[in-house]
């Protein structure tokens, strides 16, 4: 079944890419060995097949929003990857329908399918941004909005998101003031003050990176390179700012992007190096 009938945003494994391939063997080992040790420490099987999954999906998700940051170097999502065992340390996973949101409005600004989004990827955004709004997620919600409005502007624009952007960020004002605003400025702890440079660094890249080479998945054309540096700048925003909210949502949250984005700088860093000396 071809996910992209029922949705633009949707990308397709496909398996006759080698590194499709490998993120398959990679999940499917990441399942076996992740129920054997949760069954190990909880000793339930349920739980332990869907601890298994949800870390499964967690890998899957992390590398692809690698995929979609730098993707023109299909290696770099594989390198962050063991990041996402962190987590299990503090016997918590990390939160799913943030990291899938993140991807949806970064596919949308890049349009790396070749496709703009059609109206229910357009109103599942909407509501998804007043969600998280309602979650109290408003760092989450306004990435979505002006994700939305960035491609409402950026070249081929989609006019409509104008509009959806700002029906959407008035809802979500109007759920601020409803519930009130509980922003809180925080020190960071040293861990994440490390992930917090690690997400620095990604600024450099970002404007150290060449027009993309690679194809959208519709094989039509190129990769529209300001489109998919609006994603990186967006991404690098949302998580940037979500960095100094104290809250532990947000702390889990990050791990996919920790770890796609580390997969990233280390793989720029190890290309720069010999020519360095």
């Amino acid at each position: 079944m071809d996910p992209t009938k029922f949705s633009s945003l949707a990308r397709p494994v496909d398996l006759r890419y080698p590194t499709n391939r490998a993120i398959s063997i990679v999940a499917g080992a990441v399942f076996l060995i992740g129920t054997i040790y949760f069954l190990l420490t909880e000793k339930d099987w349920w739980s332990s097949l869907t601890n298994a999954g949800h870390l499964t999906i967690s890998i899957f998700l992390t590398w692809a929003l690698a995929r979609e940051l730098a993707p023109d170097h299909p290696i770099s999502a594989f390198i962050g990857l063991p990041l996402m065992l962190v987590p299990l340390w503090f016997d918590q996973l990390p939160h799913l329908i943030p990291v899938v949101a993140l991807l949806m409005i970064l596919r949308t600004v890049s349009r790396i399918t070749g496709q703009s989004a059609h109206w229910p990827d357009s109103i599942l955004l909407v509501g998804l941004s007043i969600f998280f709004a309602w979650e109290q997620e408003y760092i989450l919600s306004f990435g979505i909005d002006l994700g939305l409005l960035l491609d409402g502007w950026l070249v081929n624009s989609l006019k409509r998101h104008r509009y959806l952007a700002s029906i959407s960020l008035l809802a979500t004002v109007g759920v601020m003031i409803f519930l009130g605003v509980s922003f809180r400025m925080v020190s960071i702890p040293l861990p994440y003050s490390f992930s917090l440079l690690n997400t620095i660094f990604l600024l450099v890249i970002i404007f150290d990176y060449s027009s993309p080479e690679s194809l959208t998945d519709n094989q039509s054309k190129k990769i529209d390179s300001q489109r998919i540096r609006s994603a990186q700048l967006l991404a690098f925003g949302i998580m940037i700012v979500s960095a100094f909210v104290e809250d532990e949502f947000n702390v889990i949250f990050h791990f996919p992007f920790w770890g796609a984005i580390t997969g990233i700088n280390l793989y720029f860093l190890f290309r720069k190096i010999p020519r360095l000396m």
